[in-house]
């Protein structure tokens, strides 16, 4: 199944929000960390809603997955841009809701919950290692039935140290 997300900036001049959709991939690790790191300026995000509806996005305009559908957009009165794309994310059927407001993206998920991109964005570093240690440790165990005495001792000394760096990584963000 698909994770769509609306993308989505506004124009207070006009009051009117521009957004489009994605149709795959919207969650936070994965859209989330390319609106984040990939487009931070007006200009870009005005590029990418350009395109109009997405398969998928990627960190350049050029690369993104593209539906050739138009953007779409919603009114709203003075300060309630926020409330007015929450209520579209809930209305379109969606997982996600980014939009791009006082100089950086805010994201929520379909119940209207605001989600913090910088602190999920943060960990994101810390689980890919944890998952690689939990990796070392299970292919190491697997491994010692089926090799010499001589190397068990070397093998046993790695599951020891990637142990201690599980532990390690467990305590930094706990």
């Amino acid at each position: 199944m698909s994770t769509r997300a609306l993308v989505g900036m506004p124009n207070n001049k006009e009051n009117i929000i521009h957004y489009i959709q994605v149709g795959r991939d919207g969650y936070p690790d994965y859209t989330g960390d390319i609106l984040f790191n990939s487009y931070v300026s007006e200009n870009k995000i005005n590029n990418l809603l350009a395109c109009g509806n997405l398969s998928y996005i990627a960190n350049s305009v050029t690369d993104c997955g593209l539906y050739h559908e138009p953007e779409s957009t919603l009114n709203f009165t003075l300060n309630t841009e926020e409330d007015t794309f929450k209520k579209q994310i809930n209305d379109e059927i969606v997982d996600y809701g980014y939009l791009f407001i006082h100089n950086q993206w805010k994201c929520w998920s379909s119940d209207g919950t605001e989600i913090d991109l910088e602190e999920i964005l943060a960990d994101k570093p810390l689980n890919k290692a944890k998952g690689l240690v939990k990796y070392v440790i299970t292919q190491a165990e697997s491994l010692q039935p089926k090799i010499s005495n001589t190397c068990k001792v070397n093998l046993q000394n790695i599951i020891s140290a990637s142990k201690d760096i599980e532990f390690l990584l467990y305590q930094y963000r706990s």
